[in-house]
Formats: C-alpha cells, structure tokens, sequence
C-alpha cells in the first residue's frame, strides 16, 4: 500500500493578487444581438446613419404635426416664392408651401421603401429557405424559376408590372416587392444550406420536429444577421426605385407628392429655380446615405468574425 503523505501548510504557497487578476473575466457575458449592439454603438459612421434612419422616419410619421399648410392648396399669385419666415423652404410654381411638400413627400416614399422592403421580406425568406432546406429536386426547380425571372432587367420588370396594374401607392408597393425578392431568396437559400447539416438541425430531428418548425424556430432565426443587413440595404434601393418611377410618370397620382413627383415638376424650370429642385434631392441623398451607413455598420457588427 501506498505511504500516506502528510499534508503541511508549508507545502502551498499563496498566489499573488496580481495572478489572480489573469483569470478574471475582462468583460460580463452577453448575448449576440447584445454584443452586435456594443459593437455598432462603436461605429460613428453607423449610429450616424441609424440617428438619420430614426430622423427621417420621424418627419414621415409626424408631417401633418410640423407644419401649418397642406401639401396641395394652391396660391398661383405667390408662385417661386423665395423663402420667408412663413415658408421656410419658399413656395412651388404652383403656390405650395415647399417644405410641406417634402415632409409629405417623405411620407409616401418612406411608406413605399418600409411596405415594398418588408414584402421582399416575406417572399424572399419562405422562397428560400423552402428551396435551401428541402433541396433537391425542389431548389433545382425553384432557383430555375428565380433565374427566369432576373434574366429580366429590374427596372424594366418594375415598369412593366406598373403599366398593367396601373399607378397608385399600393400598386408601386406590390410591383415593388413583388420585382426585388430574388436576391434575398438567394440570400436565404445560401444561409440555410449552410445550417441545415449542423448539429442542432440533426438533434432537432432526432426529436422528431418537423420540417416546418426546424425551419422557423431553428435555421431563420440564426440567419436574422444577414437578413437583417439585406434588408437595411434594400431600403434605400426601394427611395431610389420610388422616386425614378414617378420622375417619368408612373408613381402616385396628383396631388400627392413624393420626393420623385417633387424631383420631376422641379425639373421643368430648373434653370430659373434650381432650389425646387435641391432639397427633395437633398433629402433622398441624406436618407440613402444613412440607410447606407447604417447597413454598412450592422453588416459589420453582426459579422462573427469581426468579434474582438
């Protein structure tokens, strides 16, 4: 048998505080979404763009609220009015206070790019994650079918569903979404076929969940990161789409004013009155430029590998 050993306080020795200290934990744990949003706060550029995000939305929501006048009461005697304390921003050709007119504007172009942005959602997520989880025979048929489709150039798409449906707000809402799904179709398509042979899809169908529940609570969620940077960059596509569409005629009908209806009636006396013209494009460079910043900062800090 073995000898026993004595155990004698000489034979420990005390770690000092400074040892201590190098394994202790330099930050408290956190979640993904709460290490995303530590990560973005840090980026001046993206909180730039979210509090442009967040401004602008607010002018879209609140129009009615900050401002006096309506966007179509007309007053042809104070046409091209320069501005004034009344008018801030001074009056169209047609009389009408131009800073309601973009406010308002602002209402429908955001209303356009938010509604058509979350239809492209929709369409897009179940197209492709049906298509990357099953695989197969079914994603052969349904990628086909995507490749019809962006064989056609977007716009011409685009243009196409609004002659046959006819202008109007909700018809560039539907024609809108139902022409950009297909890159975040493939979007999805690529991120579930990334996860659908990992570990937890294997236990969950050992469990005996199904198909649709795997899909749903298992591989959508873990690819919120790269839906939710698609979609901040598919907004300011949806302003640009919006306001080309009623710069050559096809957007919403008058009175109604988005940005490109304010871009379009400016350009017909742009030389005399350049200013008609610089602050609706004013504000759809500013709004683009932040969706943009704010996409660029969530793409960076929901990307796993820029983890410090």
């Amino acid at each position: 048998m073995r000898e026993a050993v004595e155990i004698r306080e000489e034979l420990f020795q005390r770690i000092p505080e400074d040892e201590k200290r190098l394994n202790e934990i330099v930050r408290p744990s956190m979640s993904y979404w709460q290490d995303a949003w530590r990560r973005l706060k840090k980026n001046k550029l993206a909180m730039l763009g979210l509090a442009i995000v967040i401004f602008m939305t607010f002018l879209a929501v609140f129009a009615p609220l900050l401002t006096p006048y309506d966007y179509f009461s007309q007053n042809l005697y104070s046409a091209n009015q320069r501005p004034s304390r009344e008018h801030i921003l001074g009056l169209d050709q047609f009389g009408r206070d131009l800073l309601t007119r973009v406010l308002y504007g602002a209402r429908i172009s955001m209303t356009v790019a938010y509604a058509s942005t979350l239809l492209i959602l929709i369409i897009g997520v179940i197209y492709g994650g049906v298509a990357g989880y099953f695989g197969g025979r079914v994603d052969n048929v349904l990628m086909r079918i995507a490749d019809i489709l962006s064989g056609v150039p977007g716009m011409l798409y685009l243009i196409l569903l609004m002659v046959v449906l006819g202008p109007g707000l909700v018809t560039i809402i539907i024609a809108m979404g139902i022409s950009s799904w297909i890159g975040m179709a493939r979007m999805v398509r690529a991120e579930v076929m990334k996860l659908k042979n990992q570990e937890f899809v294997m236990a969950a169908r050992a469990l005996g969940v199904s198909n649709r529940k795997i899909l749903t609570k298992h591989l959508l969620p873990n690819s919120m990161g790269t839906i939710i940077v698609n979609l901040t960059f598919a907004v300011p596509g949806a302003i640009f789409a919006e306001a080309f569409l009623s710069f050559i005629g096809l957007g919403v009908s008058a009175p109604q004013a988005s940005w490109g209806v304010l871009v379009s009636e400016a350009m017909q006396m742009f030389m005399i009155f350049p200013m008609n013209l610089f602050w609706p494009a004013l504000a759809i460079c500013i709004t683009i430029l932040g969706f943009n910043f704010l996409g660029d900062g969530l793409r960076d800090a929901l990307d796993p590998k820029m983890r410090k």
